[in-house]
């Protein structure tokens, strides 16, 4: 998404060798003066790496870019004296990023959160809302989806409606299982790939990065 938006992404992989830790020498060594924003997710998936020490807040405070905190899976630490405070409470360049989904298993209630001491950020957040843009999304396409409920969940997941493309019978697939077509949202491939001779396949929206 950052990329799609025009954005220059640096991407620092976590290492098995080094115990998945976020090695601070090495962020220093790919920030530069134009860097806006380090993304961090911690405790990570799937590895379950916990936080550094608390200098990388101060490094945002140094350098000067906003620490953006994936912190979804935090609650879920299996000794909670491991647990760190949200980087929110502990730095002002921080934000915090939550979700009712992980730790309490609350999906279907579609609640999530930005903690951040810059109000007007918040404000342009708000502006912007994903859930807002994903729901005007699924009103659009409101012809070619069918929800379907699981046995077993609190919310559905978003199937498409089998259609015709360029002649061919075609069904909403996730990206990486076979060739296809990759559109801004779905990725198409066959009906027969799909396992649906021409009725529905079910699938997520295809991520596009």
């Amino acid at each position: 998404m950052a990329r799609a938006s025009g954005a220059e992404v640096t991407l620092l992989p976590l290492e098995h060798e080094r115990g998945w830790a976020l090695d601070l020498d090495r962020l220093r060594a790919v920030l530069r003066p134009a860097t806006r924003a380090v993304v961090i997710n911690f405790p990570h998936s799937p590895t379950g790496a916990l936080p550094p020490a608390a200098t990388l807040e101060a490094l945002a405070e140094q350098r000067g870019f906003w620490l953006v905190a994936d912190e979804v899976y935090r609650l879920l630490e299996l000794d909670p004296a491991e647990r760190w405070p949200p980087a929110v409470d502990r730095s002002p360049r921080a934000l915090s990023i939550g979700v009712m989904t992980k730790a309490f298993g609350l999906g279907g209630l579609r609640i999530g959160w930005i903690a951040c001491h810059d109000r007007e950020l918040l404000r342009r957040f708000a502006a912007r809302a994903n859930l807002a843009l994903l729901d005007e999304f699924f009103v659009e396409q409101a012809g070619w989806i069918e929800w379907v409920r699981p046995r077993a969940s609190a919310g559905s997941f978003a199937g498409s409606r089998a259609w015709s493309r360029g002649g061919g019978r075609r069904a909403a697939r996730p990206r990486g299982d076979g060739p296809g077509w990759c559109g801004p949202a779905w990725r198409w491939c066959s009906a027969a790939a799909a396992g649906s001779a021409g009725t529905i396949g079910r699938s997520w929206p295809a991520q596009t990065w």
